[in-house]
């Protein structure tokens, strides 16, 4: 039996809610305000707002995500159905060892649901699989398909080297969008 991603009352609810004039939060540590929130209930990671992690000296600079944030990568899909999938980082660990927003983002398995909300749209994905990459293989990040969503963080510390030694990237694919303003 196929599985599909369905949007709960309760979800639906929290989106309507979220992006309504007074639940919106304008995110704009990064420069480049972005109208958008991430949510995967699996992790309890509700209503992330995502800022657009620019590209700077060749390289994406993720000291500039705050600690209450996801980072859109820029050069990489900007919104649900560009040409190349939408990639999502988020840190794993913060200063002082509190944990990441994306600290938990190894449990995701097949089949849980991932969204992004939008002031007029949620956009469901669909997990399909999950892999460890090289921090060099920035090849794994651009893939030409834009109901794509890949979600990224460090991985396997390495207390040797003081650095992560791999990167995780957990792949989805939109099942479903579901306006939810059209003023906005």
């Amino acid at each position: 039996m196929k599985r599909r991603a369905v949007f709960t009352r309760r979800a639906a609810l929290a989106a309507m809610l979220l992006c309504g004039a007074s639940g919106l939060r304008w995110a704009a540590s990064a420069g480049a305000s972005l109208w958008m929130w991430l949510s995967v209930p699996r992790i309890a990671v509700r209503t992330l707002p995502v800022v657009l992690l620019p590209i700077v000296n060749g390289f994406w600079d993720e000291s500039r995500i705050q600690t209450d944030e996801a980072g859109l990568l820029e050069g990489v899909g900007r919104y649900p159905g560009d040409t190349y999938g939408m990639v999502i980082a988020g840190h794993v660990t913060l200063e002082g060892n509190r944990i990441g927003p994306f600290y938990r983002l190894r449990e995701l398995r097949a089949g849980d649901r991932v969204f992004v909300i939008t002031r007029r749209d949620v956009f469901a994905y669909r997990v399909e699989a999950s892999h460890l990459v090289m921090p060099e293989d920035v090849r794994a990040v651009y893939v030409r398909d834009g109901d794509a969503l890949t979600l990224l963080t460090c991985a396997r510390w390495d207390a040797r080297a003081q650095r992560y030694a791999q990167r995780l990237l957990v792949r989805a694919r939109l099942v479903q969008r579901r306006r939810i303003r059209a003023d906005a």
